[in-house]
């Protein structure tokens, strides 16, 4: 398995608050779609007087119903021109008419020029501001455009600099419960025991901070294990933050030696599922995260 963690600090200097939306109700194309009788709700949707974004995204969801894929060569730009497209295209991220199954299948000359399309100057919602940057980064990346690809994960708000030690016996699982030294060690010039995998210590590597994202690559060789990362962030003066996260696997995250989100889902997240506000006091603090996969 190949671990990954995402951290972000976002200083707290505004309020944020959820919207709601009033859309239209397509009752008549979705019990017809609900009903099997596809060409039917495909049929009553191009029908329809409707101009707003709801009605744009559903002809494209029974257009896929029924079998069709294809899409204008101006979907992207059509989309943008509707208020907060964003939130509906990270909702249908993976849709064919957006970037399609890209986790499983790749990339392909039309979710690579949908992502291209997209202006990140139109987007305001963070998350998807960085998703966006993210994905991308990886099309470059699949175009061998090794500059590109570490340009724009530079402009990712991730901590990069981060040291590294692992991977720690995770017998059976038990790995999240159990205190290895790394925990309460930030340095040592004695090798921790890894119990099966001999004696490591921290490390850094300075490819690693070309990287928005940080994975354990090199550590899953052993097998599963329990991996540690840890960096230090220096503020000038009391800050209230908001720690945004990520990660693949069980894990644990630890400021100044209190443990501020401890996550039981050991499966992959986007890169801020989990956000923690906390009061970050002057000076140095430590981030420990912990992972176990």
């Amino acid at each position: 398995m190949r671990l990954f963690f995402f951290v972000a600090v976002l200083f707290c200097t505004t309020t944020s608050s959820l919207f709601s939306q009033d859309n239209p109700t397509f009752d008549k194309h979705w019990k017809l779609l609900l009903n099997n009788q596809r060409p039917e709700a495909l049929s009553a949707i191009k029908k329809s007087k409707e101009k707003d974004i709801a009605s744009f995204l559903t002809k494209e969801i029974i257009k896929a119903e029924n079998g069709n894929f294809t899409n204008s060569k101006t979907f992207v730009e059509e989309l943008m021109t509707y208020d907060d497209f964003e939130y509906y295209l990270y909702a249908l991220w993976t849709q064919n008419f957006f970037f399609d199954a890209y986790l499983d299948s790749g990339f392909n000359s039309k979710n690579s020029t949908n992502i291209s399309a997209v202006d990140l100057k139109k987007v305001n919602n963070t998350t998807v501001v960085e998703a966006l940057k993210y994905i991308k980064s990886i099309v470059s990346r699949h175009n061998d455009d090794w500059a590109d690809y570490f340009k724009r994960n530079q402009e990712i708000t991730a901590i990069k600099k981060w040291q590294y030690c692992g991977p720690f016996e995770n017998l059976n699982g038990s790995g999240l419960d159990i205190v290895y030294a790394p925990e309460v060690n930030a340095i040592s010039k004695e090798d921790f025991n890894a119990n099966s995998n001999g004696y490591i210590n921290w490390y850094e590597n300075k490819e690693n901070e070309k990287e928005a994202y940080q994975f354990y690559s090199n550590h899953s060789e052993f097998g599963a294990g329990v991996n540690y990362a840890q960096t230090f962030v220096n503020i000038p003066e009391e800050r209230r933050v908001v720690f945004r996260l990520g990660s693949s696997a069980l894990s644990k995250v630890w400021i100044n030696d209190v443990v501020i989100l401890e996550n039981t889902n050991d499966g992959l997240t986007d890169l801020d599922a989990y956000n923690v506000e906390i009061t970050l006091p002057k000076g140095i603090n430590r981030n420990i995260n912990k992972e176990c996969g």
